[in-house]
């Protein structure tokens, strides 16, 4: 049986870079390695891998970050490649009442494409969209900020496709996991088993395979 991660042979990446916020991370994850771990299991243990997420972020954080971050860890445009992934915190209805949107949905498209743009001048850029949630959970009450986030189904496919558009747009590779992990068993329950919103190792696992087996993701590693 092949393994949905190998990847075709070719040259040696030097850097892979993941930036984004909680599910890039690897929240809920008991082996703290999430799917940026996993899905590089195979790459040759000369690449550096580098897992840039941070909880709880939002894309105006990450932009604002991404530079700093990444441009130490770049070698050259042909040895490093960068995986962002897309959050969900700013679009999240946010606060004790939670039927309005927390930011302004132009200014959030705004900053996708400001962060990708910059990225894209460092190295190659793979985007991979948000993930489900599980309605029947929502909202979810944040220890850390003391407050309800609502994430909602319709937000999430809006962002969903609006991020493909800019990456069409864009012309870059652009992985939608919102369909394939809402099928998924695995991750769905590790949904319900912990928050709703950030799955368990196993449904990493979906995820890491969900991505790996993508001829986007593929293409990108082995170009």
């Amino acid at each position: 049986m092949t393994n949905p991660l190998e990847t075709p042979s070719g040259p040696d990446i030097a850097r892979l870079i993941f930036i984004g916020a909680s599910t890039t991370e690897g929240m809920g994850d008991k082996d703290r390695i999430g799917w940026p771990l996993r899905i590089t299991q195979d790459l040759p243990y000369t690449t550096g891998i580098y897992n840039l997420g941070i909880r709880g972020q939002t894309i105006f954080q990450i932009a604002k970050r991404a530079k700093s971050e990444i441009g130490d860890r770049v070698l050259s445009y042909d040895q490093s490649r960068i995986v962002l992934g897309a959050a969900l915190n700013e679009i999240a209805r946010y606060g004790n009442d939670t039927r309005d949107p927390r930011f302004d949905p132009d200014d959030i498209l705004h900053s996708y494409r400001d962060v990708i743009d910059r990225l894209v001048q460092m190295a190659p850029l793979l985007v991979v969209g948000p993930p489900p949630v599980r309605a029947a959970q929502m909202p979810f009450f944040s220890q850390l900020n003391q407050c309800w986030f609502d994430y909602q189904a319709k937000d999430i496919s809006w962002l969903d496709d609006e991020l493909h558009k800019i990456c069409k747009e864009k012309e870059l590779p652009y992985i939608s996991i919102l369909g394939p992990l809402g099928a998924d068993q695995a991750y769905m329950s590790g949904l319900k088993q912990r928050d709703g919103l950030h799955s368990n190792a196993a449904g990493y696992v979906s995820l890491a395979n969900i991505v790996g087996a993508n001829k986007q993701w593929k293409q990108f590693i082995c170009p």
